[in-house]
């Protein structure tokens, strides 16, 4: 299981979160591309003609989706349709083809996303206060060079300066350390980076690299060791492909690239033209002390893994 067991029904709050490829509390706007895993949608959309949805599924069941719902729109749909691939949807406004086996779900919405979002706020917030691994493991200008130097989970504080003074992220192994490089051989260590700031750029156009290797795509498996937490966000901008799942559920995201994010998204809306490659973070099951009690028992966050993975 990874990091994420918030996906549990919590019995303080009711809420179920699911391991969707994005999930935003507003608006989702893509004038691009696909999503290859689960979309959810709190507002409206506005979708490029026919782009497919959970057509890149890496062994998630239908049943770790609230009513197996792979894709919801609560709001109306412009553009599209969605081609639906895997799972059922719920679009009481029309705009999806289901070319799956799945089904059209009536109401109510199988997710309640002020529920949802105020769950990943908080937990948001409580990472960003966990004591950091290191804090001497960061270096660099222009590429920012991360050295991960415990096996397990690495939490790394980043200030706004690294970030901004960042095109590239280049990942270092410590000793002992080793990095996902393929389908077969699996890393031992994941990096949570916690990023202040209400309003944030996160640029890696010039790439993400584990150990001198550069991972980009469908096939980014360093990808599912990186989580980005942008806690205090309120507005955040992506360039170049996002390589690594990100928690930014109070920031509206915007992609200025037309590339890629090879992870997760958790935000308040998204406006660009980017391809969602399933990849989700893999890191081990992690509970802060003291956690709200609609935490308790339930992880560290909600983006992920209540499901099989080819990891498993």
């Amino acid at each position: 299981m990874g990091i994420a067991a918030l996906l549990a029904t919590s019995a303080a709050s009711g809420a179920s979160i699911p391991p969707y490829n994005a999930i935003v509390s507003g608006n989702f706007s893509d004038s691009c591309c696909d999503i290859g895993g689960g979309l959810a949608v709190g507002g409206n959309a506005t979708l490029p003609s026919y782009m497919s949805v959970a057509d890149a599924m890496n062994g998630e069941l239908a049943t770790a989706f609230p009513s197996s719902a792979m894709l919801i729109i609560a709001g109306t749909v412009t553009g599209g349709p969605a081609q639906l691939y895997a799972g059922d949807y719920y679009s009481p406004n029309g705009g999806v083809n289901n070319v799956g086996s799945g089904k059209s779900i009536s109401s109510p919405d199988p997710v309640t996303f002020s529920t949802a979002f105020t769950q990943f706020q908080g937990e948001s917030n409580q990472i960003s206060t966990e004591t950091p691994t290191c804090t001497t493991c960061v270096s660099g200008t222009g590429t920012l060079t991360i050295t991960v130097n415990r096996v397990g989970l690495n939490i790394i504080n980043l200030t706004t300066a690294e970030l901004a003074g960042a095109t590239s992220i280049s990942f270092k192994a410590g000793t002992g350390v080793t990095f996902a490089s393929n389908t077969t051989s699996y890393g031992n260590a994941w990096v949570l980076l916690n990023v202040p700031g209400i309003s944030d750029t996160l640029n890696l156009s010039s790439g993400t690299w584990f150990n001198g290797s550069q991972q980009v795509g469908s096939t980014a498996y360093g990808a599912e060791d990186v989580l980005y937490n942008f806690y205090q966000a309120t507005s955040l901008t992506f360039q170049g492909t996002i390589v690594g799942s990100v928690l930014a559920p109070g920031a509206a995201v915007t992609d200025n690239s037309g590339q890629q994010i090879d992870g997760s998204l958790v935000a308040a809306s998204f406006a660009g033209s980017a391809e969602f490659h399933n990849l989700n973070f893999l890191g081990p099951t992690f509970t802060p002390e003291p956690a709200p009690a609609a935490f308790v028992g339930a992880g560290l966050i909600a983006l992920a893994l209540l499901r099989k993975h080819r990891r498993h």
